[in-house]
């Protein structure tokens, strides 16, 4: 098993982020550093990050969380700061579970979390596209010129994002809210196509990922994911590209 692979599984992080931990030279096998992933780990080697020994994690975990304004997504941050891990119980965090991609610090709504590194990679690595869909608020009545703009691609570091759906749920004179679909999350992608468009964003929430809806939860709570939604964000997560069209 390669060592990307054999770290995901162990609970330490996505496989893409444990790529970045190998070609950063934080892993060993056998008390030598790694930094090609190409490596594979066979039966009784020792591998550690930073100097910590890790092994396959057990029983899989698949959680949800209703995340609030205020929140960095991360294990652990640098400046102390308030983070997802917050909200979850201990024997979550002793079993290894890790946030599947991120929301921003103001943006609300679902965030899952798992200890299954495969899962994790299939959701959030760009070739899989896993769908997302948002609600968002805006300031004012949004012309019609301004939706198309956000449902035009959009460069973001440097690489064109895919078209968005945006359809239109409610308007009046203060505001307008707008349901956003996107199978990208690039970093601070939706509130870039607001500035494009020159829309001001009031509140910004994830409703879903990969079909499975967070309908119900209340803001901060944790739950166990069914076996029926596990299934499919797994088929989602698998599904290949398709042009995504933007609509009213």
């Amino acid at each position: 098993m390669r060592i990307n692979r054999y770290l995901a599984q162990c609970a330490l992080a996505s496989r893409r982020k444990c790529e970045e931990y190998v070609l950063q030279g934080r892993v060993k096998a056998n008390g030598k550093v790694i930094t090609k992933l190409s490596y594979v780990v066979r039966e009784g080697d020792i591998i550690t990050v930073d100097n910590k020994v890790y092994r396959p994690a057990g029983k899989k975990i698949y959680l949800m969380l209703n995340k609030p304004k205020g929140y960095i997504t991360t294990r652990q941050d640098e400046k102390d700061r308030k983070t997802v891990m917050d909200f979850l119980d201990q024997k979550y965090l002793r079993a290894g579970v890790f946030p599947v991609g991120r929301l921003d610090y103001n943006t609300e709504g679902l965030l899952l979390f798992t200890n299954d590194g495969d899962f994790a990679y299939k959701l959030t690595h760009p070739k899989y596209e896993s769908e997302k869909e948002y609600r968002l608020t805006v300031a004012g009545e949004v012309s019609q010129e301004a939706l198309q703009k956000l449902r035009m691609p959009l460069k973001v570091d440097g690489k064109m994002t895919r078209g968005a759906v945006i359809k239109v749920i409610k308007a009046t004179e203060e505001s307008t809210e707008l349901s956003v679909q996107i199978r990208e999350g690039k970093n601070r992608q939706i509130r870039r196509m607001c500035e494009n468009a020159g829309l001001e964003v009031q509140r910004l929430m994830r409703v879903s990922v990969g079909g499975v809806k967070m309908k119900g939860l209340r803001r901060g709570a944790v739950r166990i994911l069914s076996d029926e939604e596990i299934a499919l964000l797994s088929k989602d997560a698998g599904q290949k590209k398709q042009k995504t069209r933007g609509k009213r």
